[in-house]
Parts: C-alpha cells; sequence; structure tokens
C-alpha cells in the first residue's frame, strides 16, 4: 500500500520507534507483536537481506495469493508463522530463463494422484539439477532435518562481493519424488485427476499465467531505490567533508563536492533514488490493484503489468549498480574501504550494464547544476540515522576521520598483529640467522628483518 503525503510523519515515527528497539537491543531473544506493516519496515531498516527475506517476498505472497481454500486450510498458518519455511525452484544447471526447456520432468499419475518430479537421466553434464534455489528449504520429515530419500540438496557457495551472506541460494535434484496432485497451487489452473488441465479464465492469456516473480521483481524497484539513496548519502556527505586542492582566501581547501567531476556524477544518482523510489510506491500500487483483480478472476491487467515489472526491474538493477560503483569511486581511496559501506551495498544488488546517450548527458550537466545547492538537504531528507546507514564516512555530524578511525580500533587485525609477529612462520624461518651470523649475507637479512620488526611494533604500538 502507498502513503500519501499526510501519512509520512507516522510513518517515520513508525521507523524511528522500531529502529530504536533495534538499537537498543541487537540480540534478543523478545517477541514482538508486530503489525504486517511494522514487520516490513524492520526487515528494510537492515542493511543485511535476511535469511527469511526470500519467504516473505517469494513464498508467502504466492502462497496468499495463488493457493486455493483447501490448501490454504492446512497449511497457511504454519506459513505465515514460518512454520513451514519456503523457496522456489526455477533455473536449473544448464538453464536459466527458458523455463519451458527445463529437464527436470514432472509426470502426473493419474492411479495415485500424485506427480514424480525427476532430473534427466540423459543429461550426462548434469544440467537438470535446479541450480541458484533461492531459500532453499526441502521437504523433510524426519528429526535430524536430513532431506527425504531421493533428495539431494546443497549450498552454492558464497556471492560476488560476499554479497547476501546470510541468504542461502542452493541446488537440488529430484530423484523419483512423489508430490500429492492437491499440493499444487490450484487457484488459477489445475490438474484434474486424469491429468487434464483447466486453466480457468488464465486461457484468455496462456502465455502470461500469474507470476511469482511479479512479486519480487516490483519488490526490487523500491529496494534499489533506497540502496542508491543510501550510496548517495555516504558519498556526497563525504566528499562535503573532504577538501582537496589549493586553499582559498580563508585558507580552506576545495570541497570535492563542487569538483565537475564529483557532482556531475553524484548528482544524478542522488535524483536517480528519489524516482526510484516514488516509482517502486506507484508501482506496488499498481501491483495491489491487478491482485485484487485476480482474486475475482480479472486477468485484464496481467499481461501489462508483467511486462512492466519485467522491464523495470531491469532498468532500476542496471542502473542501482552503476551507481553503487560510480558514487564509491568518487571517494577516492576511502571509498574500498569496507567501512564506507558501499561493498556491502553493491554486493547485495544485480548485476548490470549501461551508458548513457550524449542527450542524456546534457540532461545530467543541467540536472546538476540544479540539485547541486541543495546535495546535503535532499540526501537528509532520506531520513538515514548513522545506524542504518553504517557507513564511516557518511556519519551525520560530518565527523567522518574521526569515525573511520574509532572502525579502525576496532579491527579484529589491530589486536592480534602483536600475536601475528611472535608466531609468524616467517618470523621462525629466520630466527637461526640471528644467532648465527656467519657470513655477511646472513649479517644483512638478520638486520632488515630486525628493522621490520621495529617497523611493525612502530605500527602496533601507534594503534
Amino acid at each position: 500500500m502507498v502513503n500519501s503525503s499526510e501519512d509520512i510523519p507516522e510513518v517515520w515515527d513508525q521507523r524511528e520507534r522500531l529502529e530504536k528497539i533495534f538499537v537498543r537491543e541487537p540480540l534478543s531473544d523478545k517477541q514482538h507483536s508486530w503489525s504486517q506493516e511494522e514487520y516490513s519496515t524492520t526487515s528494510s531498516l537492515l542493511s543485511e537481506v535476511m535469511s527469511i527475506t526470500l519467504h516473505d517476498v517469494a513464498f508467502q505472497p504466492i502462497f496468499l495469493g495463488q493457493g486455493y481454500p483447501a490448501l490454504m486450510e492446512n497449511y497457511w498458518d504454519l506459513v505465515y508463522e514460518k512454520g513451514i519455511q519456503g523457496c522456489y525452484l526455477q533455473t536449473e544447471l544448464g538453464h536459466s530463463t527458458n523455463v519451458a526447456r527445463l529437464e527436470t520432468t514432472s509426470t502426473h499419475i493419474p492411479e495415485i494422484q500424485e506427480f514424480e518430479i525427476n532430473y534427466c537421466l540423459t543429461n550426462p553434464s548434469g544440467g537438470s539439477v535446479l541450480w541458484e534455489s533461492s531459500q532453499l528449504m526441502v521437504p523433510s520429515k524426519q528429526k535430524d532435518h536430513k532431506p527425504l530419500q531421493g533428495i539431494t540438496v546443497g549450498d552454492i557457495g558464497p556471492k560476488a562481493s560476499g554479497g547476501m551472506a546470510a541468504q542461502d541460494q542452493g541446488f537440488v535434484r529430484f530423484d523419483h519424488v512423489r508430490i500429492p496432485r492437491t499440493n499444487m497451487f490450484l487457484k488459477f489452473a489445475q490438474v484434474m485427476t486424469q491429468g487434464d488441465v483447466y486453466q480457468g479464465n488464465v486461457c484468455q492469456f496462456p502465455a502470461v499465467p500469474p507470476d511469482k516473480t511479479d512479486d519480487i521483481n516490483s519488490s526490487m524497484i523500491p529496494a534499489a531505490g533506497w540502496t542508491i539513496a543510501k550510496a548517495a548519502t555516504v558519498a556526497i556527505l563525504y566528499t562535503t567533508v573532504r577538501r582537496e586542492g589549493e586553499p582559498d582566501a580563508k585558507g580552506l581547501e576545495r570541497q570535492v563536492l563542487t569538483y565537475p567531476s564529483t557532482y556531475y556524477r553524484l548528482m544524478p544518482i542522488l535524483s536517480r533514488a528519489f524516482v526510484f523510489i516514488e516509482l517502486g510506491r506507484h508501482t506496488m500500487k499498481a501491483l495491489t490493484k491487478m491482485q485484487q483483480r485476480l482474486a475475482n478472476r480479472d486477468t485484464s491487467l496481467l499481461p501489462e503489468m508483467h511486462a512492466l515489472l519485467c522491464g523495470l526491474k531491469v532498468f532500476v538493477t542496471t542502473n542501482g549498480i552503476i551507481d553503487i560503483e560510480t558514487a564509491r569511486r568518487s571517494m577516492g581511496g576511502h571509498g574500498y574501504s569496507a567501512f564506507a559501506g558501499l561493498g556491502t551495498f553493491y554486493g547485495q544488488s544485480h548485476m548490470g550494464a549501461g551508458d548513457p546517450t550524449q542527450e542524456l548527458r546534457l540532461a545530467i550537466k543541467a540536472l546538476c547544476n540544479e540539485v547541486l545547492p541543495n546535495a546535503i538537504g535532499l540526501t537528509n531528507a532520506f531520513g538515514f540515522s548513522d545506524w542504518s546507514l553504517d557507513s564511516a564516512l557518511g556519519v551525520f555530524d560530518g565527523r567522518i576521520y574521526e569515525a573511520l578511525w574509532q572502525r579502525v580500533q576496532m579491527e579484529p587485525m589491530k589486536l592480534s598483529l602483536l600475536m601475528l609477529l611472535i608466531s609468524d612462520p616467517c618470523y621462525n624461518a629466520v630466527k637461526p640467522l640471528f644467532s648465527r651470523r656467519n657470513s655477511r649475507a646472513d649479517s644483512e637479512i638478520a638486520n632488515d628483518v630486525l628493522e621490520a620488526i621495529v617497523i611493525y611494533e612502530m605500527m602496533f604500538n601507534a594503534m
């Protein structure tokens, strides 16, 4: 639901109230009686994607939107309370968006009213293994939580740049696994007892059935906007404080943000953040309207909404990944530090590519001249606290160097450096040189090592 302008103060009050709970109780097993809106707000406050995120955005909405009454009666309470945690299996090791050519088979067995799911036995490459299965959870009734017979499951490993570390992406292979026919989502289409397919009103648009990815794609639009907003806030605050160049009449060097090479990059990013956030609100409103019509078996809005969301997903995520990297580069060497926070934003975004046309560049130049004087005020309008932004370079009071220094003091490597010097294998390997020194070469090496140790000890003491 899209909030009206009258609701905005209430929304911000809610965000501040919930954020204070996180700050006060970072580790707590306390249960909160939050509404669905409050729960969604708490999820958006976190800078890290949670392990249950895809259950919330991909599984639960689809269960609610496409589950038929008997299925809802049997399982909805468990799904809502996360007694059942779901995933979706779409891509294979050998196939991706061409779902019509997936090699995993589903065979209806009328005699027992079940489907048998099986991987492709004739593909020697193993391409029919379901891959990148988001939020991987598989059926299990055993106390040790091992998968049922015929199911092979595992994690596909870490994602690029360490992104979404808390969320599992995995693989699963089904070897003659039986699933009851009644466990299908049968609200809009169903397989009858003898195997005939009945589609109801959806048969008007056989190429565009209700798509679970529409819910996921719609959530990506405002999420991309808020992620870009975080990157823009950090970069603009940092380049406002950072000064480089010849001193002016007052003895102050020039703010980095005032250089055209900097603000030409950052002002369009700031503008896109506002556009994508507002675009996300309108898109979610349109999706809610479509889903309300679908509940009454009205599919008239479905084809256009599906095409719109697919296109917007590509557009916002492509721009998002470029904008985050551009913001990081605008901060020079400090932008590469993990304490800047932009590496986390980048790792949790989707990859894309693109390049503005000449006409767009001219528009960007005009935009920069208009937006630059109000850049700090516009980033403040996002309402990020230091806690939610989690960036040493984006602290609200502008004391970025002090914040970065404090982060460095908490770095575990600092505390273990002395132990590293004592236990380092290289140090142990050259220890005989100190006692032997039989040759001039041994003496020179030993002196070099001693000099290096003195430097390391000075570094340790200075921390």
